[in-house]
């Protein structure tokens, strides 16, 4: 029988010991082929075991992007929504019996003054744009061509994916979306002045969100950009393209009585 070929990341943050995952692994799986898995590393395994919370969970995701294999996460934090509690059996595995969810992020893309791309970014959970001080900021938004422009005055906005609605976008009373969605969710935080009936837009995965901010008020009015938890410190943007990702994905395995989708319909009830 061919050997189960298994890939593993840890966070060096939560105290992990991993050389005791790696022997239940070993004993679980009848001694597989075992590789600690880096970005640059292209070999496909059978499956990849994330150890730490759901922020390390999401880190894997980016650092993987160019890994198809399919990723399976061990609860070593707090919350763990992303997570599973327990490894997967062998039998189980091997016979296909855990639930498998495709994750599609969304495409980031910013320009500067003169509409010269200067950067692009995916974000599995959430973009969120919100003011660095005191201060409202000032956007405009506008969703495909044919929209109006939005003119808002407030914290900022957050666009997120289906998982990511159940995040920062659920504390912001934002729309919560159903897991199998291809949808993504826009919702204004905190507005001041706003000029649509909404908070929180309900878009589908052709939508193109594009946000205008005048750079000239960085001074005054200055904001700070976040993808999936992580600060973005470019300089000069004016403007910012959000759509749903059509070619990108993590693919993310679940034990049967572990399932995202019940956390997802608990995070829409409690």
């Amino acid at each position: 029988m061919k050997k189960i070929k298994i890939g593993y990341l840890y966070s060096i943050k939560k105290n992990i010991d991993i050389a005791d995952k790696l022997v239940i692994i070993k004993d679980l799986y009848d001694n597989p082929i075992i590789e600690e898995v880096d970005e640059n590393n292209k070999s496909i395994y059978d499956i990849i075991f994330i150890f730490g919370g759901d922020g390390f969970m999401l880190a894997a995701m980016h650092k993987l992007l160019n890994n198809t294999s399919p990723l399976y996460g061990i609860n070593c934090g707090n919350i763990g929504f992303l997570m599973n509690n327990d490894f997967i059996s062998y039998e189980n595995f091997i016979n296909n019996k855990y639930k498998k969810y495709i994750i599609k992020p969304l495409s980031v893309t910013f320009f500067d003054n003169s509409n010269t791309k200067i950067a692009s970014k995916v974000a599995f959970n959430e973009f969120v744009m919100i003011r660095k001080e005191y201060r409202t900021i000032n956007m405009k938004v506008k969703i495909n061509d044919i929209s109006k422009i939005i003119e808002i005055n407030g914290d900022g906005l957050i666009a997120a994916t289906a998982i990511g609605s159940h995040a920062y976008n659920k504390s912001a009373s934002g729309i919560l979306l159903p897991l199998h969605s291809d949808h993504t969710v826009m919702t204004l935080l905190n507005p001041y002045k706003y000029n649509i009936k909404n908070k929180s837009i309900l878009l589908n995965s052709e939508d193109e969100i594009e946000i205008f901010y005048n750079n000239q008020e960085a001074d005054t009015r200055p904001m700070q950009i976040y993808i999936d938890h992580c600060s973005i410190d470019i300089d000069e943007i004016s403007k910012i393209k959000i759509t749903l990702s059509s070619n990108i994905f993590s693919k993310l395995l679940y034990n049967i009585d572990n399932d995202l989708k019940f956390k997802i319909l608990q995070s829409q009830i409690n």
